[in-house]
């Protein structure tokens, strides 16, 4: 079993503390989840398609999917993690090599819209989802602005 690369914690840290609100740019295109999995998917509904990775604090559980596609356009991805709070689908991970880091950054301003980088940073927040491009560590974080804001309850 293979143990996450960083921490889930630290990125939300991160994006709730560090960048401020308005660092976020509105985009057009919003997703609803990733690919064919929306935000609050329950758990059992694909519990047969999933392994699980670990336990994080507050309830939550991360797991990889066989078989995933691990291609976003022309980047080849190293992993996607999915991270089920409750039991409801509320962030994902993705990683990528150095290789593909331009490739996803493209990626990424072809599907949301050209950013500017903060806090070596690129971010794009909507109602439903919030996306984070970190440049300097190869990471991709994607969640449920609504269910994050649960978890700070």
């Amino acid at each position: 079993m293979r143990k996450l690369k960083w921490s889930v914690v630290a990125i939300f840290l991160l994006v709730g503390v560090i960048f401020p609100i308005t660092a976020f740019a509105e985009y057009s295109n919003e997703p609803d989840g990733f690919r064919d999995l929306t935000w609050g998917t329950k758990f059992a509904t694909v519990s047969s398609q999933m392994v699980f990775l670990e336990s994080l604090p507050n309830d939550g559980r991360v797991y990889e999917r066989p078989g995933d596609d691990l291609t976003m356009g022309q980047a080849k991805l190293t992993f996607i993690h999915y991270v089920f709070w409750r039991n409801k689908l509320a962030i994902i991970q993705i990683g990528v090599d150095n290789d593909s880091r331009v490739a996803l950054r493209r990626e990424l301003f072809e599907q949301y819209g050209k950013v500017e980088l903060y806090n070596n940073c690129y971010l794009w927040g909507g109602d439903k989802t919030v996306i984070a491009f970190q440049r300097d560590n190869y990471r991709l974080l994607m969640y449920s602005r609504p269910l994050w804001e649960e978890m700070q309850q």
